[in-house]
């Protein structure tokens, strides 16, 4: 079975909060149009959504409709699709949701997902089903027939929980047990867990945009890139999450700084490109986490990191030209040689890898994890290279990079193989 193309979202006065600059209605929307809904009732008790939240909804031309409910605060039959539809998405559009969701209820028939009361950050007041001892709430997120839709009482998003909660009491094959769920996620390399923050007004935009940004955190990473960059982007993404700045246009300052940095490196302003090259390592982290933490995703961001290997290797090139000036040509060309063969053979050889295992090569064990916080990357040349810019002693530090790469490399490819042949051996009969 497929994700419902129909689906409907429950709305009231908290849908039109806005967490991290994003009003709750927008993101249940968006959570459904990138899952690939295209036919989306917003319901609303007035039948209204505010003009100005309205007119910013359709900027991002996220196709939907508004309706209000009848006088027994239930969906109009005339709503329900006539086109032999079996079953819809149903979400509570006052609460943050986990938008990894649609696409799990996409296997199976009727569910209602539900969360451990203790995963819930914002829980006053919700109506809980107990199971084995353990206190659950409705995660807002549900697949129902029309009929069961049809006859729940939608007056508030506290109602829906409340019906959510009387199914499954009814039926305990319904419910779905997120904690139960692999949280994995390939995209960030790490186990995240899902999401359910109910929005009771603005006062819960610091600790639910907190929560959205540590979800957005990458965890595989070098580690200047987890114990510099990290705080510092987190700390701007908390403010700039909140203006109508685009991911994209985070890529394009992103990719000027980075240019920049490459014509200075090649005019010899050594120090003034390390600089910016360094600044450009904090850069390279914020658009996809606003996009992350705003769900505003973009084609773009899907080439984003070709552009990265574009100025990365530019950036080595132009060092190598201005550190031959003066008839210095070997040392630099050989370290510069060592270091793109380097990082072309890192490219090949775990792309390979992931071909024929379908992981990762950082995410296949503890040494593999281990030695992406050390290994030769970008954020680690760099850092290498400063002090010897600082001292003065630019060649060395340049000949020192190629040196971390090819070591690097080797440690690397020893890796590979040995997990290659640990894997192949454990298949063998």
């Amino acid at each position: 079975m497929t994700t419902p193309t129909r689906a409907f979202v429950l709305a009231s006065a908290e849908s039109f909060v806005r967490i991290a600059g994003v009003t709750v209605l927008e993101r249940s929307l968006r959570t459904l149009y990138y899952e690939g809904v295209s036919g989306i009732t917003v319901l609303c008790p007035k039948g209204e959504v505010p003009e100005g939240i309205l007119s910013e909804l359709k900027k991002f031309n996220i196709p939907f409709t508004v309706s209000p409910l009848d006088e027994g605060r239930r969906i109009d039959p005339s709503l329900l699709p006539a086109d032999g539809t079996p079953q819809v998405l149903l979400l509570d559009g006052s609460a943050l949701v986990d938008s990894r969701l649609p696409a799990l209820l996409s296997q199976g028939g009727e569910r209602l997902c539900f969360i451990p009361q203790e995963c819930v950050p914002s829980r006053a007041g919700l109506p809980s089903i107990t199971l084995s001892g353990r206190p659950y709430l409705f995660a807002g997120v549900a697949r129902i027939s029309l009929s069961r839709l049809a006859g729940f009482a939608l007056p508030s998003p506290l109602s829906l929980a409340q019906e959510a909660v009387k199914a499954v009491g009814d039926e305990p094959n319904l419910l779905l047990d997120l904690s139960t769920l692999p949280n994995y996620k390939p995209d960030m390399r790490a186990h995240v867990p899902f999401l359910f923050f109910p929005v009771k007004g603005p006062e819960d935009n610091p600790a639910a945009k907190s929560i959205l940004i540590s979800s957005s955190q990458k965890l595989v990473l070098d580690w200047p890139a987890w114990y510099i960059h990290r705080p510092i982007e987190n700390a701007l993404i908390s403010q700039i999450c909140e203006w109508s700045i685009t991911p994209n246009q985070l890529t394009v300052l992103n990719n000027l700084a980075a240019f920049a940095a490459l014509g200075l490196f090649a005019a010899g302003f050594l120090a003034s490109g390390l600089v910016l090259a360094l600044i450009v390592g904090v850069l390279d982290g914020l658009d996809g986490k606003q996009a992350r933490v705003k769900l505003h995703f973009s084609p773009l961001g899907e080439w984003e990191h070709h552009l990265d290997k574009v100025y990365e290797n530019g950036w080595y090139l132009a060092l190598a030209w201005h550190l031959s000036a003066g008839g210095r040509v070997t040392l630099p060309l050989i370290s510069l040689g060592t270091i793109l063969a380097a990082n072309v053979l890192d490219m090949v050889l775990t792309a390979a890898y992931r071909r024929v295992f379908h992981l990762q090569f950082d995410d296949s064990g503890p040494f593999a994890r281990a030695l992406r916080v050390f290994a030769g990357r970008r954020n680690t040349y760099l850092w290498t290279f400063a002090p010897f810019v600082l001292v003065g002693k630019p060649l060395l530090g340049f000949a020192c990079i190629a040196l971390y790469a090819l070591l690097s490399l080797i440690i690397k490819g020893g890796g590979i193989m040995f997990s290659i042949f640990t894997r192949l051996r454990k298949v063998a009969p």
